[in-house]
């Protein structure tokens, strides 16, 4: 028997986005400690065994929930009109994503866990490689188009740039805007 027809009621997905929602809200506002099974089933008005149901456990339940904040409620990349655009709408992205949505947030309250679990560090590796596949292919366009002096070595670019954005959202504190994103191309 397909899961299509398997017998009773049909999960219910308003469900599922109550949790994540739940979720990420400790997540972001309390941290981890905060965001246990039992916090999240009632933040999210659901018995435990509804959580439990979707997720295995609470680390299962916080990858899904910051794999979801990180792919789900980042802003709209903004259509370039060249390369060098893109490459400026990528990184403004990577800035409103930490600013402007709860994934700030909730990057700061893992950063201490990701050495300790693997799922975490696993996870956020891969969220972090895929805004990165974009950015590269986006710069590597812009210095073919000769609108970028091309690097000597595009991943420690890479480095340089992403790592200059975290350490200010996360250190420093200073400011993260337009002009921060021309300075780190022009630079």
């Amino acid at each position: 028997m397909s899961s299509a027809q398997l017998p009773g009621r049909p999960r219910d997905e308003s469900i599922d986005q109550r949790i994540l929602d739940a979720a990420i809200t400790l997540l972001a506002g309390e941290g981890f400690e905060a965001t246990t099974i039992d916090a999240v089933a009632k933040a999210a008005s659901v018995s435990r065994p509804a959580v439990y149901r979707r997720f295995a456990n609470r680390g299962e339940l916080i990858i899904h929930a910051s794999r979801y904040v990180f792919n789900e409620l980042a802003p709209a990349v903004r259509k370039a009109t060249d390369p060098l655009d893109e490459v400026r709408a990528l990184l403004e992205n990577t800035i409103a994503l930490l600013t402007s949505t709860p994934a700030g947030a909730v990057f700061r309250h893992l950063i201490p866990y990701l050495d300790k679990d693997e799922g975490f560090s696993e996870n956020a590796n891969a969220i972090g490689m895929a805004r990165r596949r974009h950015l590269k292919k986006a710069v590597l366009q812009a210095v073919e188009a000769d609108l970028l002096t091309a690097p000597a070595n595009i991943d420690l670019w890479l480095d340089k740039v992403l790592g200059a954005i975290y350490f200010r959202f996360l250190i420093t504190g200073r400011s993260l805007d337009k002009a921060y994103v021309e300075d780190l191309l022009h630079e």
